[in-house]
């Protein structure tokens, strides 16, 4: 994902009810007209985007898509944390869902290296239940230690 991509993807969760965000939200978010966004999207006259507007995006839009694009720069993932109420039947089906989800991904996998050669499409499902699995991973490790965590 390159940082166009990214601001797309943020701006898709800026819509107002049933319609999408466009660049245009992303510009009314910082205060900007759509060309000042513009002149920092494509770092014209050596503008960029600062820190600050980055995060506010990311609060107002409620979408992981640019903490995913640092993420992905040094090889690192984003998972959403899960909630921390949970018994032993919930940590049951978490783990049947997780078990479920990586055999999924090993069947993918599987399937797509039979002719050698790992196309984009393919690449791009293998990618996505990874990250699908790695998310639920965290949550059953989330899971698992508020469950069975050593008091304090």
């Amino acid at each position: 994902m390159n940082k166009r991509e990214m601001i797309k993807a943020v701006a898709g969760n800026l819509g107002r009810g049933d319609s999408k965000g466009t660049l245009d939200d992303v510009a009314e978010v910082l205060n900007m007209n759509i060309h000042q966004l513009k002149n920092r999207l494509y770092n014209k006259k050596g503008q960029d985007l600062t820190c600050e507007q980055l995060l506010e995006l990311t609060v107002q839009s409620n979408s992981s898509a640019i903490a995913q694009y640092f993420a992905g720069a040094i090889g690192q993932v984003v998972v959403d944390l899960p909630e921390p109420d949970i018994d032993t039947v919930d940590m049951f089906e978490c783990q049947l869902k997780l078990n479920a989800v990586k055999g999924l991904l090993d069947m993918t996998i599987e399937e797509a290296r039979k002719d050698g050669v790992l196309d984009a499409e393919e690449r791009q499902r293998i990618s996505k239940l990874k990250m699908q699995f790695q998310a639920m991973f965290e949550g059953f490790m989330f899971g698992l230690d508020s469950l069975y965590a050593e008091q304090k």
